[in-house]
């Protein structure tokens, strides 16, 4: 499930302090900018940090960056599965707290919209016949996983037409977005595709 910031600072305290270990605030904000907002990731990584850190009193930025992955590739691809499978609430929450830890709009916005070309793609395939499994399947570089089975979805919610359409309404967006360079707008202008995309997609679903 999601976290808050919040609730992330509460995790950090419990693994480190289980560990002896203890964190400053710049590092901790530090640390929070590499986590994602998915408590188990979350919790692997910090175990993770823990483990490497054991024999010492304070974890270090340098420690984080040692050894954290950078979990902004991962929050960004639960907000637009959550977003592409009609799970407006969950997108939502996960682009705040990726926000707050400092995540840019303007990589979600590009990888929203490389998620639904490459849906419009699958879908022309299934218009001319192929099942969608074998769509799924074909896919370069592979899927697997989570991401395969988000896929199949997906391809089960939005049809060929759907997909054009929301790719117009992302390049529509960011184009506004660019032009206004206000950052505080961008990311006004971003929760609001998320709801309506999300939206379509839910009703597509029932």
């Amino acid at each position: 499930y999601t976290d808050t910031t919040a609730a992330l600072r509460s995790l950090i305290a419990e693994v480190l302090s289980s560990a002896s270990l203890s964190i400053d605030r710049e590092t901790e904000q530090h640390l929070l900018s590499k986590l994602g907002a998915d408590r188990a990731l979350s919790r692997k990584e910090l175990e993770k940090l823990a483990l490497f850190a054991s024999g010492k009193q304070t974890v270090s930025i340098t420690d984080i960056d040692n050894i954290l992955t950078d979990m902004s590739e991962i929050a960004m691809d639960q907000i637009i599965a959550q977003t592409l499978l009609g799970n407006p609430g969950p997108a939502i929450s996960q682009l705040k707290r990726a926000i707050s830890t400092g995540l840019n709009p303007a990589p979600i916005f590009l990888n929203l919209l490389r998620q639904l070309e490459q849906l419009h793609k699958g879908a022309l395939a299934v218009s001319h016949g192929q099942t969608i499994a074998t769509v799924a399947k074909s896919q370069r570089p592979p899927l697997f996983f989570e991401r395969r089975d988000n896929f199949i979805k997906q391809l089960n919610i939005w049809q060929e037409d759907h997909l054009s359409h929301a790719i117009n309404k992302v390049q529509d967006v960011m184009g506004r977005a660019r032009r206004r360079n206000n950052p505080t707008l961008e990311i006004c202008e971003l929760e609001q595709l998320i709801l309506s995309l999300a939206g379509f997609a839910r009703q597509s679903r029932r």
